[in-house]
């Protein structure tokens, strides 16, 4: 009786989660905190992590960091090489942490700063904005102050000329 009452409690649980993962967003975690609660929300055991709808949700997440750090989203060589390293209890900002310092992170800043500003990034602001992806910034987010610093220097500019 109680093997029965726990497999119903399961399914019932199950089409739950099944509701909340396709009724809502997938929203980035904030990897400034949640390294903190990693192991409690990524669960303890490897039967808990293999399970479809954690799959999917790693998934997901995966998908959404390509988005925000990249630009683009995640390919299947993505897929699996980062669904591995969660099966080897990597975190989802550990994952995070090594696409913002990626080589293709560092070129798509770089192609930002000369769409928006006409110039290559230097050393130092490199560094910056990678450590700010890390942290939960999105390209679009660093376009937008990059653009937003632009016309601060139009605007210097054009007083200094009057």
């Amino acid at each position: 009786m109680k093997v029965k009452k726990f497999t119903h409690l399961i399914i019932a649980t199950s089409a739950f989660l099944l509701t909340i993962n396709l009724a809502n967003p997938v929203q980035a975690l904030d990897c400034g905190w949640q390294e903190l609660f990693s192991p409690i929300l990524r669960g303890n055991t490897e039967r808990q992590r293999q399970s479809h709808l954690g799959k999917l949700s790693d998934i997901e997440q995966i998908n959404q960091i390509y988005i925000e750090v990249l630009g683009r989203e995640v390919d299947f060589s993505g897929i699996v090489t980062w669904t591995k390293e969660l099966d080897r209890y990597r975190t989802i900002c550990d994952i995070r942490r090594d696409i913002a310092y990626s080589r293709e992170a560092e070129a798509a800043i770089n192609q930002m700063y000369q769409e928006v500003l006409g110039r290559n990034v230097d050393k130092k602001n490199l560094e910056i904005w990678k450590n700010v992806l890390a942290k939960g910034t999105s390209l679009y987010r660093i376009r937008l102050y990059l653009e937003k610093y632009r016309e601060e220097i139009e605007k210097k500019s054009q007083q200094n000329q009057s």
